[in-house]
């Protein structure tokens, strides 16, 4: 697979598959904070890792409350993880390089 077939083309397959997120409580600064966290070993996330890798690409997974650096990379697949009406976490139909 190669950088020239497009994003959406290449990654539609995961569309709407489910993403286990855990919904923790963490303290910060002797604070209590709900924080949620995403099995980053998930097939599914594997999966979609495989083939950025297949395109030449890295894969960032985007989740719910997911902090991360700004920096613009053209090798780089941005995928995002969101919840839906029933409240289940699946992968969204948006992907995009950066």
């Amino acid at each position: 697979m190669s950088k020239d077939i497009p994003l959406k083309q290449a990654f539609n397959k995961f569309v709407g598959k489910e993403v286990p997120v855990k919904k923790t409580l963490k303290t910060i600064g002797g604070r209590g904070h709900e924080a949620y966290e995403m099995d980053q070993k998930h097939p599914v996330l594997e999966d979609m890792r495989q083939v950025a890798a297949d395109m030449g690409l890295k894969m960032r997974i985007w989740g719910p409350d997911m902090v991360g650096t700004m920096d613009y990379r053209e090798d780089r697949v941005n995928a995002y993880v969101t919840k839906d009406t029933q409240g289940k976490w699946k992968v969204s139909n948006r992907f995009e390089i950066g």
